[in-house]
Order: C-alpha cells, then sequence, then structure tokens
C-alpha cells in the first residue's frame, strides 16, 4: 500500500498527475484492499468521535432526529455531493442505498477519498522481493520484520511526495497562508495503524463546506474544493515538470525546499518558522558578500531586501515600494536577531507590535507571501532568480 491521504473528497474517474517527473499521481481508492484500509480509518475516526470531545473530532448525526429539524446530516451532504457531481437523477438511486445504513455512508467516503500514488515499477520490485523473503522466514519458522532506513526506496518515495506536496500547497495559496498542506497522513504507518491525529470527521465538514459553496472566487476555495485546487495547480505542475526535464532546475532544489517548508511548521514554533522560510529566500537570491569589503550581516540585509523587492514589485507592481522595503526589512532584523540569539530585541519588537494591535503571525503570513512570489518566479524564470543572486 503506497498511498497517503489528502483532505479532499471528490470522484476521480482515472488519475489526475501530481508529477509526471516523481510518479505522483491523485486518484481514489481502487482495489479492495485500498478501500477497506480508508474505511477502516473512516471507521476509526468514526468511532473515536463518540468518545472523545473536541471539535476536530465530531461528525455529524447519520441523519435527522426530527422531521423538519434544522440540522446537517450525513445524507444530506451526501446527496448534495452526489447531486453535484453525478447530476440529480442518479444521486436518486445511488442515496436510497446509503440512508440509514452508517456501512454504507462510510463506504462512501472510503471510495471517493482522494488519495495520492507514489508506487514505481522498482518499488513492485522490491516489494515482491521482500513478501519473498518474509515468506521464507515463515517457512523456517524464524521470527522478524524489515527495518528499512531512510534511503530505502520506500521511505525515500515517501519523504519525496511529502516535501514535493509542501511546495505545491505554498504555490496553490491565494490567500493568508500558514504552512497548510493538502496531504493529511505523513506515512503510510499512520493510516495502517491508525494516527488518532488524523482528524477525518473535521476534513468531511471541511468538504460538506466546499460542497455547499458555489463561489469559485473565495480565496480560501483552492484548500476544500479539490476542482479548484486541480485548476491553481495544473499549470505550475506542468512548468515544474518541464523545468526539471530540461535541467533548468534541479531534483535537489524542489525537494530541499520542501523540506524546508515541511519543518517550519508554525504552530509548533513561529520564530523557527519565520527562520526557515526566510532561508529559502536567501537560498534563491542571495550570495555571500566580499569579507574583505563589506559588514556581511548589512550586506546580506541590503540583498534579500533588494531582491526580493525586484521580484514582488515585477508580480505586483501596485505594492507601495516604501511599504514593501519596510516590511522586508522587518523581517530579516527580526530573522538575524533569532538567529544570533538577541532575544532581547524580538522581544522589545514584540511589545511595540502589541501596542499597536498587530501580531507576529502576520509577518509569518508576509513572509510566506513573498517566498512563493520568489519560489514561483524561481520555477518560470530560473536563469533570471539566478541572475540576480549572481549579481
Amino acid at each position: 500500500m503506497f498511498f497517503l491521504l489528502t483532505n479532499f473528497i471528490y470522484p476521480i474517474k482515472k488519475p489526475i498527475s501530481l508529477s509526471d517527473h516523481f510518479e505522483f499521481a491523485f486518484d481514489n481508492p481502487r482495489t479492495k484492499e485500498e478501500v477497506k484500509t480508508v474505511k477502516e480509518l473512516i471507521q476509526k475516526s468514526w468511532d473515536l468521535s463518540e468518545t472523545v470531545e473536541g471539535f476536530q473530532y465530531q461528525r455529524f448525526p447519520m441523519k435527522k432526529e426530527v422531521p423538519n429539524q434544522d440540522v446537517i446530516t450525513f445524507e444530506i451532504l451526501i446527496e448534495e455531493f452526489l447531486q453535484k457531481y453525478f447530476g440529480k437523477k442518479e444521486a436518486k438511486k445511488k442515496i436510497k442505498n446509503i440512508e440509514g445504513n452508517k456501512d454504507a455512508i462510510i463506504d462512501f467516503y472510503s471510495q471517493h477519498w482522494v488519495i495520492v500514488r507514489y508506487k514505481t515499477t522498482e518499488m513492485v520490485k522490491e516489494e515482491q522481493r521482500l513478501r519473498s523473503e518474509a515468506k521464507k522466514m515463515r517457512e523456517k519458522g524464524d521470527r522478524g520484520f524489515f527495518l528499512l532506513d531512510n534511503e530505502h526506496i520506500f521511505e525515500k518515495r515517501e519523504k519525496n511526495l511529502i516535501d514535493y506536496a509542501h511546495l505545491i500547497s505554498l504555490l496553490s495559496a491565494k490567500e493568508e497562508f500558514f504552512g497548510w498542506n493538502f496531504l493529511i497522513t505523513k506515512s503510510r504507518y499512520e493510516i495502517i495503524e491508525f494516527s488518532p491525529n488524523i482528524h477525518i470527521m473535521r476534513y468531511i465538514l471541511e468538504q460538506a463546506l466546499s460542497v455547499k459553496s458555489t463561489n469559485k472566487d473565495d480565496p480560501s476555495a483552492y484548500r476544500f474544493d479539490f476542482e479548484t485546487f486541480i485548476d491553481i495547480v495544473t499549470p505550475k505542475i506542468k512548468l515544474l515538470d518541464e523545468k526539471l526535464k530540461k535541467k533548468e532546475i534541479t531534483e535537489e532544489e524542489v525537494l530541499y525546499i520542501g523540506d524546508v517548508l515541511e519543518s517550519a511548521k508554525p504552530i509548533n514554533n513561529e520564530f523557527s518558522s519565520l527562520v526557515r522560510i526566510v532561508s529559502i529566500i536567501e537560498m534563491l537570491l542571495t550570495h555571500q558578500p566580499n569579507f574583505s569589503r563589506f559588514n556581511v550581516e548589512d550586506s546580506i540585509t541590503k540583498q534579500f531586501v533588494l531582491k526580493t523587492a525586484i521580484i514582488v514589485h515585477q508580480e505586483n507592481p501596485e505594492m507601495n515600494l516604501d511599504e514593501l522595503k519596510k516590511k522586508l526589512k522587518e523581517i530579516y532584523t527580526q530573522r538575524s536577531n533569532i538567529v544570533h540569539g538577541n532575544f532581547s530585541a524580538v522581544n522589545s519588537y514584540l511589545k511595540n507590535l502589541k501596542k499597536k494591535d498587530e501580531y507576529f503571525d502576520t509577518m509569518i503570513s508576509n513572509t510566506y507571501y513573498f517566498a512563493r512570489i520568489v519560489l514561483d518566479t524561481f520555477i518560470r524564470q530560473p536563469k533570471f532568480v539566478q541572475f540576480l543572486k549572481e549579481n
């Protein structure tokens, strides 16, 4: 089983490429084993909702307990989903098998959950080899398990997918961004062993909102509506594949940036997050200054501000340049304070923000915004970004 779950629910007729280069694809569970695995995950999440409090664990009622009651139920949501994607006539037929049937509701979600596949021919051969070795061990009466290191193809491919997904998630952003990622599982073991941190019921709620919404221009739609998400990311995915094929950008660059984004996680530590996101812009745009000629810190600050401003202004000519310069300088100053352990200056900055009723997470959001524009430009115009870096 080589797939991870996204936060989307959508009927996919045939796999949709997430990357031809890396051989990642969106799909629905197809085989009996895949459907069974996802079904068990949803079932366990359903059971958990009956014993654990908390918004992320709560589920919709199966059906209305009182006629004309103003409440959203699984049956209503599924019927609306079926009408939206299959038409009213087909929805009427399908909903009859679901009404009042908990197993049928869980079956419905297990069949329509969007997954990302990452299996390759090489992985199939390796899986067959491991199964064969396991069979030999059993026949000998030996007990044990295979311990796979990080360089094993199963682990490496999974990690590559996670890093790539974080990069694509940032490129898809159309609003304030705080590290959202469309993958809701970080490893296949989370699915098999059931991690209570996979808040299936919460994602069903989010999908309910996307089914009900008809506003594709909503800046948050890409995070809930699969069609909106695909419309946004498909051109970016194709361009990435093209640039990788032509070797204008490298796998190492793409996956390293994804890895940094995966580790940023503002929810864990905003200071660490700021430093990591800034490091992406630094990597793409700044070069090491001449130690004998420049104050290194001052020179890198100037490079960061000027080069980022050039790219952001190219993307958004209406932005006030003085305001842009101020924001970029604030970002790099606080990044430097954090990196050098100057927390008295950071705390002083935070106090000033509080007086103005402003928040540090606004700076995080701004930094993601600037990183997204620089990254997007790097993919579209790698030679131009390299020219800026070197000069």
